[in-house]
């Protein structure tokens, strides 16, 4: 009866443990499965990890690409604006004129002055006067001796040079028979290419001189014979800019 019982317990035994293994081993077969599942889902994660951020990092890239030309035509706008802002000359409201008078250097105070009547400006030194004569023509006087004076006429700028060049030597030759034309001044500053003819009355010394250069302008510098001081006329007519 005891052997009984004994072969019993063992069998008992035998079927609990064989029953342990079992689900050990399924345990264990799951856990693999698991183990396996998890590697082989985890490198796709990595994967799509890796191009999110990559993609992340590409579209700052193109963002920058896309914005740096807007940057350049900011930067080539405030260049025009600021190269715009610099044509605009604003003239002094004086400014010293130096010109020769009796062999010596002399330097006196011009102001400014806008003519109404042609488009514009120059320095008048003291003593003298700018006025509008006619259409087309301003005269620069003495104002205590309105024998002295220079007319001023500034040529369009549609108008051929050479025309008006003729125009000066068939002025001349109508106020003087013997007129001619000068070349004995230096050829620089407003005169570098300037075109001059002399002229004589009885009264009277003509000096008819086409400037050409940026502002073209024909002057005609009226002076009484023997006080033929046209210098200050010159030293102001070289200050003559068009507005």
């Amino acid at each position: 009866m005891k052997s009984i019982q004994r072969m019993f317990v063992v069998s008992a035994s035998l079927a609990l443990l064989l029953s342990a293994c079992g689900t050990a081993e399924e345990s264990a077969e799951k856990t693999n499965g698991a183990a396996e599942q998890v590697e082989k889902e985890q490198p796709q994660t990595e994967e799509k990890a890796t191009e999110t951020s990559t993609d992340e990092q590409e579209e700052p890239k193109e963002q920058v690409e896309q914005e740096e030309p807007e940057v350049q035509e900011t930067g080539e706008m405030t260049g025009d604006e600021g190269k715009s802002g610099t044509d605009e000359k604003v003239r002094l409201p004086e400014q010293n004129l130096t010109y020769d008078e009796n062999g010596q250097a002399v330097e006196k105070t011009g102001f400014l002055n806008t003519s109404d009547n042609q488009n514009y400006s120059m320095y008048v030194l003291d003593g003298y006067t700018l006025e509008e004569e006619e259409p087309g023509k301003d005269v620069v006087m003495l104002s205590n001796d309105q024998k002295s004076f220079m007319r001023i006429e500034m040529v369009p700028a549609d108008m051929d040079l050479t025309t008006v060049e003729d125009i000066v030597k068939t002025t001349a030759e109508a106020i003087s028979p013997e007129a001619e034309k000068y070349e004995e001044f230096k050829k620089e500053g407003m005169l570098n290419d300037a075109v001059w003819y002399k002229a004589a009355t009885e009264e009277d010394v003509v000096n008819l001189i086409l400037i050409k250069g940026e502002t073209p302008v024909k002057l005609s510098i009226y002076t009484p014979k023997g006080q033929e001081n046209i210098a200050p006329f010159l030293a102001m007519a070289e200050t003559i800019e068009a507005k």
